[in-house]
């Protein structure tokens, strides 16, 4: 009977020399090509060039920040390859984009407050509610309003 084997924990691959230095060597041959594709870039596409990955099929996966950046890089394809093929062999492009790593900020639009005759109205109004506690916090809405205007 055949002992099956089990997986191994990342970890324990991380911590063994091969594991370790396959690593290693395969995020230096991405910076490496990284670097080589930015600088064949034009300038304005530079920095909206983020990441690369290389497949073991050749495939070379660039990472953008846009649409309209991945759609730059398909078509400087050709452009790229043999600045490429000199550090490894790269024979297809592929452009995908990043989600952003955080949401964009949403600022607070300003209150948009009734205008002051609406205030008016709607405190004669108040006078006939029959909510003790309904009238109070209507009260307390329309001071609110007031000093927010003053």
């Amino acid at each position: 009977m055949v002992a099956e084997k089990s997986p191994r924990p990342v970890r324990d691959w991380l911590r063994s020399a091969s594991g370790n230095r396959s690593l290693q060597a395969r995020l230096a041959l991405h910076q490496r090509l990284l670097t080589a594709l930015r600088r064949s870039l034009p300038p304005a596409l530079r920095d909206h060039c983020l990441a690369c990955v290389f497949g073991r099929d050749g495939t070379l996966i660039l990472y953008t920040d846009s649409p309209a950046w991945a759609t730059q890089l398909r078509y400087l394809q050709p452009r790229l390859l043999p600045a490429l093929a000199a550090i490894a062999p790269v024979t297809r492009l592929r452009a995908r984009v990043l989600p952003p790593s955080r949401p964009p900020a949403i600022e607070a639009a300003p209150p948009r407050l009734p205008p002051p005759e609406i205030v008016a109205q709607l405190r004669q109004q108040v006078a006939w509610v029959a909510d003790e506690a309904v009238r109070a916090s209507l009260l307390r809405l329309l001071d609110t309003w007031r000093s927010h205007k003053d």
